[in-house]
């Protein structure tokens, strides 16, 4: 569903504010490149999201641990958002078990890029 940039702008506060961590997807239109990371919102403005790896707790150490990842995906003119949930999921792919992994998804969408962001369902702990 096509959203308004108000609307990704409150999904965006949310998730900062609660510290939510999201599976992020970058796609390259017209290019096999793709891009996948765990993040969290820093920033969100008129022109640009900023998203940023946490730390995590070492399941088997129990220190902390970084996977550093960091992008500020800049909107341009052209951008469009959508968002979906999992009622939206295709017929037969909503009772795979992916399709429970995730809360709702944000498409971030230029000529070039796509910007998704996921919000995980289950959230892993962060040191």
């Amino acid at each position: 569903m096509n959203c308004s940039f108000d609307m990704a702008r409150s999904f965006a506060a949310e998730w900062r504010d609660g510290d939510t961590l999201l599976s992020v997807f970058l796609a390259k239109k017209d290019l096999s490149v793709k891009v996948a990371a765990l993040a969290l919102v820093r920033e969100f403005s008129e022109a640009s999201i900023s998203l940023e790896s946490p730390m995590f707790t070492n399941k088997f150490s129990g220190e902390a641990a970084h996977a550093p990842f960091g992008l500020t995906f800049a909107f341009g003119s052209d951008v469009t958002f959508e968002y979906s949930d999992p009622r939206e999921f295709p017929e037969g792919f909503r009772e795979q078990p992916e399709a429970s992994a995730f809360v709702c998804s944000l498409d971030i969408k230029t000529n070039d890029f796509v910007l998704t962001l996921a919000e995980l369902s289950e959230q892993p702990d962060k040191a």
